[in-house]
C-alpha cells in the first residue's frame, strides 16, 4: 500500500478537526473489542482484538477459604485465557457479583462487596475483594492476562442502594485493588515487567462529575494524588432517552452525537488523567424490534442490516472521538429474546447451531480492512449528511478513507474523488457472507473516481493495498491418515459433523470414540502426508476419565509433547492453540492405560492450520 494522493481543492477549506495520535492508543483493529462469556466459539472472535469476559467471582472462590481455579462446572480458565492469547487477543476478565458467603441482610449479588463492619469509602473495607483480585492475577498471569476489570457497572442504581457505588466508594475499592496489583510487579517480573493493569468498573452512567469526584478522592487520600486505576471505563448505548432512564428506542451513533459525547470524556482525560487509557466497554443494538434498545424500521432494509451498519459506524465514531478501546455488546444473543440486550449479539442460535448475523460479517470485514490503521481526521463536504474519515498507518505512508451517509432513512448517492498519480484505487465493501469484505478495483478517470455511497460505510484505499490475513482452517482428517489400531479411526469419525472452532458442531452423544480398555498405554499416529503449520487442536471429551497425550514430530526429527489432557469433563471440546504454528507432518496420540478408576477415551480430534 502506498500514499493515496487525493486532490480535494473544493474541500480543503472544510477539513474537519483531527484527532492527535495518542501514543497509548492501539491501532483500529486492536481497538475493536467484543463482550463474551467463556462459552464463546473461539473462531468467531476474529471480529475483535480486545475480549471482555464476564467472570463471576464465586466460580473461583465458592467459599471464603476455598479457591477453585479450574471449576468443574465451567471450564479450565487458565487454558481458556491461554488460547485467547495464542489467537492474538487481549483478554480483560471483568470480575462481578458478590459471592453469597459475603452477603448480609438487605444485600444481593450486585451489592458493594464491602467487608463486615467496614467503612465503604476506605480501601481497608475491600480487603477480601482486593485479595481475590490479586490471587486472580497471580493464577492467570501465566495465561496472558494483562488487564483486570474490578466490577461491572458499579453505579447501577436499579439493583438497589446497596449496589450503587458512590464515587468515593469506587475510588476506595480501586485503590485497594490497585495497591494489591502493584505488589505483583516484582514477584511476577518475568511474566509482566510492568505489572498488571486495573480497569475501573465500567460506568453505566458516563459522568464527568463522577470521574472528577474520584480524582478528588485520590488527591486527598493517596500519596501524590495518584488515581488508582489504569483505564477509565464507560458504557453507552445510543438511545432517544438518557442513559438507562426509561429507554425508548435505539438511534444511530450520529443522531446520538456519539463522537462528540465521548470526545468530551477524552478531553477530560487529557486534562485530568493524561496517563490513563479511556475505553467504552459496552455499546450496541438489539435486533428484537420490540426492545427499548432496538432499531427502528427503515424502509427497504432489514433490522439486521441496520444493526450491522450502526455498529460499524459506532466503531468509526468512537475511533474519531479518541477512545482507546471500543468493546461491543455482545458476541452472541443469549436468554429470552424479549429482554433488552439479549439480541444485541453478532451471532444467533439457529436450530441449536450458532449462526452469524449480517453484523458479524460487517464487523469482521471492518477489522480486516482496518489492520494497523489510526484515525487522522475528517473531511467536510457541502453535504452535511456525508461522513468522510481519513485513516492511515503509524508511518502515515498508507491511507484509507471511510465514507457513508450519517442518516437513517436509506439515503444513497455518489461522491467523486479527484485522484492523481495512480490509475486504479481499491474499494472494500461490507457484504453479507463475506468476512473479509468484497474487494473491487476502480479505474481512475480524468475527473477522478466516483463511488456509490449509502448508509453502509465503504472504504477506499490505494491500488496496492492487500487485505489477505492469515486464516485458521480446519484440516479434515481421513482414515488413510491413521496408523495404529483399527479402533483408533473412531477418533476421526465425526469430521463431517461441523466445526467446534466456529461453534457449529452438531453434537451426538451416542457417537463412538477411541477407548483404551487395556492396562498399558496405546498409541496411534496421524500422518498429514506433508508438512503443515499446525495452529491448534480440539479434543472431544466424552465418557470416562483418563489422560490423553499428544506429541508432534518437530523439524529436528524429535517427538515433542504438546498436550496432556485428563479428559475429566463430560461431552465438551477442549481446545489447544499455539501462538506460533508448529511445523510438522504427523502427530502421535497416546491413551493412558485402564485402571480401577480411569479408562482413557478420546471422542474426536480436530486439527487446525494457519494459512
Amino acid at each position: 500500500m502506498r500514499r493515496l494522493l487525493i486532490i480535494l481543492t473544493m474541500l480543503f477549506p472544510l477539513i474537519g478537526w483531527t484527532q492527535s495520535l495518542n501514543p497509548m492508543q492501539p491501532s483500529f483493529d486492536q481497538m475493536m473489542g467484543v463482550n463474551i462469556t467463556y462459552k464463546a466459539p473461539l473462531g468467531r472472535l476474529g471480529v475483535a482484538g480486545t475480549i471482555r469476559e464476564f467472570h463471576v467471582w464465586s466460580w473461583n472462590q465458592p467459599q471464603p477459604d476455598v479457591e477453585d481455579w479450574n471449576p468443574q462446572d465451567h471450564i479450565d480458565f487458565g487454558k481458556f485465557y491461554a488460547n485467547l492469547t495464542a489467537l492474538g487477543h487481549l483478554t480483560v476478565p471483568v470480575i462481578q457479583m458478590t459471592p453469597s458467603w459475603m452477603l448480609r441482610p438487605l444485600m444481593n449479588d450486585q451489592s458493594v462487596p464491602i467487608d463486615p463492619d467496614a467503612l465503604k469509602a476506605t480501601p481497608e473495607g475491600f480487603k477480601t475483594q482486593s485479595y481475590f483480585i490479586k490471587r486472580f492475577a497471580e493464577v492467570y498471569g501465566n495465561s496472558g492476562i494483562q488487564y483486570i476489570e474490578n466490577w461491572n457497572e458499579p453505579d447501577k442504581d436499579w439493583s438497589g442502594p446497596l449496589a450503587t457505588f458512590k464515587p468515593d466508594e469506587l475510588a476506595a475499592m480501586c485503590s485497594a485493588d490497585y495497591n494489591r496489583l502493584q505488589q505483583l510487579k516484582g514477584d511476577l517480573s518475568n511474566q509482566r515487567p510492568d505489572g498488571f493493569k486495573l480497569v475501573m468498573g465500567g460506568l453505566a452512567y458516563p459522568s464527568i462529575p463522577y470521574l472528577n469526584d474520584m480524582v478528588e478522592w485520590s488527591r486527598q487520600n493517596r500519596s501524590g494524588g495518584v488515581v488508582p486505576f489504569d483505564v477509565i471505563n464507560l458504557h453507552h448505548y445510543s438511545n432517544i432517552a438518557a442513559e438507562h432512564k426509561s429507554p425508548i428506542k435505539g438511534i444511530s451513533p450520529e443522531e446520538d452525537h456519539l463522537r462528540e459525547k465521548m470526545n468530551r470524556f477524552v478531553q477530560f482525560r487529557n486534562e485530568q488523567m493524561p496517563s490513563k487509557q479511556i475505553w467504552v466497554s459496552e455499546f450496541g443494538y438489539d435486533t428484537w424490534v420490540g426492545s427499548t434498545q432496538g432499531i427502528p424500521v427503515i424502509a427497504g432494509q432489514s433490522i439486521e442490516e441496520t444493526q450491522g451498519q450502526w455498529i460499524v459506524r459506532s466503531f468509526l465514531e468512537l475511533s474519531a472521538a479518541g477512545i482507546d478501546r471500543a468493546i461491543l455488546f455482545a458476541l452472541s444473543d443469549a436468554g429470552d429474546p424479549k429482554v433488552r440486550y439479549n439480541t444485541s449479539g453478532l451471532l444467533k442460535d439457529s436450530a441449536g447451531v450458532i449462526a452469524p448475523k449480517r453484523s458479524w460479517y460487517y464487523v469482521s470485514a471492518l477489522r480486516n480492512v482496518m489492520q494497523g490503521m489510526y484515525f487522522r481526521g475528517d473531511i467536510k463536504t457541502d453535504d452535511p449528511d456525508l461522513r468522510i474519515y481519513h485513516f492511515s498507518d503509524a508511518s502515515k505512508q498508507n491511507d484509507l478513507y471511510a465514507l457513508w451517509y450519517a442518516t437513517s432513512r436509506g439515503k444513497k448517492g455518489s461522491f467523486t474523488f479527484n485522484i492523481k498519480g495512480q490509475s486504479i484505487v481499491r474499494v472494500v465493501s461490507l457484504a453479507n457472507g463475506f468476512p473479509m469484505g468484497e474487494l473491487t478495483d476502480h479505474p481512475v478517470a480524468e475527473n477522478g473516481v466516483t463511488l456509490n455511497i449509502s448508509e453502509r460505510p465503504v472504504f477506499m484505499v490505494s491500488a496496492s493495498a492487500s487485505f489477505t490475513q492469515k486464516q485458521i482452517k480446519r484440516m479434515i482428517l481421513t482414515p488413510d491418515m491413521i496408523e495404529g489400531p483399527d479402533e483408533a479411526r473412531a477418533m476421526i469419525d465425526e469430521q463431517n459433523q461441523g466445526d467446534p472452532f466456529m461453534g457449529n458442531f452438531i453434537e451426538h452423544k451416542s457417537a463412538s470414540g477411541w477407548t483404551n480398555n487395556v492396562t498399558y498405554p496405546i498409541n496411534a499416529f496421524i500422518s498429514f502426508h506433508g508438512r503443515i503449520p499446525l495452529k491448534g487442536i480440539y479434543l472431544k471429551d466424552t465418557y470416562n476419565v483418563g489422560k490423553v497425550k499428544i506429541y508432534y514430530w518437530d523439524e529436528t526429527g524429535t517427538w515433542k509433547q504438546i498436550i496432556e489432557d485428563p479428559m475429566s469433563r463430560f461431552f465438551v471440546w477442549n481446545p489447544y492453540f499455539f501462538k506460533t504454528p508448529l511445523t510438522t507432518d504427523r502427530l502421535k496420540v497416546i491413551l493412558d492405560g485402564k485402571t480401577k478408576t480411569e479408562t482413557s477415551c478420546l471422542g474426536e480430534i480436530m486439527v487446525y492450520t494457519e494459512e
